[in-house]
């Protein structure tokens, strides 16, 4: 009986021990292809005077971080070249971009913005926005149709939201002040 509690012990720790090897490896190659197709882009700098809030179009993925100066780098597949504005609206300074080539429904533009300060950001359909370690006193998102918003490890006094349509926003580790 004792021998048979040893093996089957010895065999269920063999098992946990192969899944966890198998698990790690795979997580491994998973990052790898994630990594890669990042690397396939190729983000270019754009230059840009100062602005306070983001006018995303349809099918960009872009992700804000907060930084001392403003900074742009954008990407796409094929010869797509960008044509960024600074618009005022209501006495603010919002950033549009839009590109030189007509986006068919399945092509995605990407950019990295850094910014010292966000007040607004406005989403068409199938904008995908990712903020991450962001320090504001306030927040306004503006999402249509479709579009997705994630936050993480951001810190704001007051978040307000206005949609339209179908919508996504997932918000982790918000600190209130």
């Amino acid at each position: 009986m004792k021998k048979n509690k040893i093996l089957l012990l010895s065999t269920a720790a063999f098992i946990i021990l192969f899944l966890i090897t198998a698990l790690a490896v795979l997580r491994k190659d998973v990052r790898s292809l994630v990594s890669d197709a990042d690397k396939e882009l190729k983000f270019t700098s754009v230059e840009v005077p100062s602005f306070s809030s983001l006018s995303i179009p349809a099918n960009w993925k872009v992700k804000v971080r907060q930084g001392r100066d403003f900074k742009i780098e954008l990407a796409a597949y094929g010869n797509a070249s960008f044509i960024p504005a600074i618009d005022i609206v209501n006495e603010t300074a919002v950033l549009k971009i839009d590109t030189t080539v007509s986006l068919s429904n399945t092509d995605t533009v990407y950019a990295r913005v850094t910014m010292p300060l966000i007040r607004t950001i406005h989403a068409s359909e199938g904008a995908q926005i990712r903020l991450e370690n962001f320090t504001s006193d306030s927040i306004s998102l503006v999402l249509c149709n479709g579009a997705v918003f994630a936050g993480k490890n951001n810190s704001f006094k007051y978040v307000s939201y206005k949609t339209t349509g179908e919508v996504y926003i997932e918000i982790n580790n918000i600190v209130a002040d």
